[in-house]
């Protein structure tokens, strides 16, 4: 059963269960009529990712963003934090709410948790957004490093590890009030949750069934992306048939934190067209 509160910005926070024992944390904006489009946030955020471009969308939209399990305000299981196990997350929070299909958008690690949705449950999806996104983290570089360094670390993450982590996602500085939040927001996910998530991403490869994607796809991404590169992008665009590509060229990683009102925008334009 869905439990709402209100919130900013007419954005209301929402617990519903998607399995036994697994609570999916969630906000939704927008007419209640209105097209249902999902946010998925990146690795270790939550839905607070998406919160300046939740006070920029239109309500004529159904948004929702979720807390995948193991971070934010949803429930913290002992395992299960591949790809695939999120990919779940998605079906059974659209099947809760009995939305039979909505428009994903995908941001780093939630635009993975994206393409799997749209690859095993296409007839759940409308339209779909990749954000910060590439074919796959098999073999790079930042990631590979990334969890070597969180591997050695220890129960509980510092704030100044989460600080440097987070911080090097942006090209321009965001405002002191939010990237407290993404720091608070990221506090929220243990080590076990880092450690196999980030392990998830590192294995992840669907450079070979991308070309069965066959959704209207548009890949977002900012020029100065520290963890992505151009090639990815081109993959991307090459090998999705109905995919377009959409540059930002000062953002970087995390542009829906850094241009939030243009990203906001250009969302719309793509879900209306």
């Amino acid at each position: 059963m869905s439990q709402i509160k209100n919130d900013l910005a007419n954005i209301k926070h929402g617990f519903i269960e998607i399995k036994k024992g697994i609570q999916i944390h969630y906000v939704e904006k927008g007419f209640i009529y209105g097209k249902p489009l999902v946010f998925i946030h990146g690795f270790p955020d939550s839905w607070n990712s998406f919160r300046l471009v939740l006070n920029e969308f239109s309500s004529s939209f159904h948004a929702y963003a979720i807390d995948l399990h193991g971070f934010g305000d949803s429930s913290k299981p002992e395992r299960g934090f591949l790809i695939e196990d999120f990919a779940e997350d998605i079906i059974g929070f659209l099947d809760a709410l009995n939305i039979e299909k909505a428009s994903i958008v995908g941001h780093s690690m939630g635009s993975f948790v994206a393409q799997r949705v749209a690859l095993l449950y296409p007839e759940r999806v409308e339209k779909l957004v990749l954000v910060g996104s590439a074919s796959k983290g098999k073999g790079n570089t930042v990631l590979t490093e990334a969890l070597e360094i969180v591997n050695t670390l220890q129960e509980p993450i510092g704030t100044d590890f989460i600080t440097e982590f987070q911080s090097g996602t942006t090209e321009k500085n965001v405002s002191v009030e939010f990237f407290n939040s993404i720091i608070q927001e990221s506090l929220k996910a243990p080590l076990r949750v880092w450690k196999e998530s980030l392990k998830g991403l590192t294995e992840v490869d669907y450079s070979k069934e991308l070309s069965n994607i066959k959704h209207h796809t548009q890949i977002v991404w900012g020029v100065h992306d520290s963890i992505f590169p151009k090639e990815e992008q081109e993959i991307l665009v090459n090998t999705i048939p109905n995919a377009t590509l959409s540059v930002y060229q000062n953002a970087g990683h995390s542009l829906n934190w850094e241009e939030p009102k243009t990203f906001s925008n250009g969302l719309e334009q793509f879900l209306n067209s």
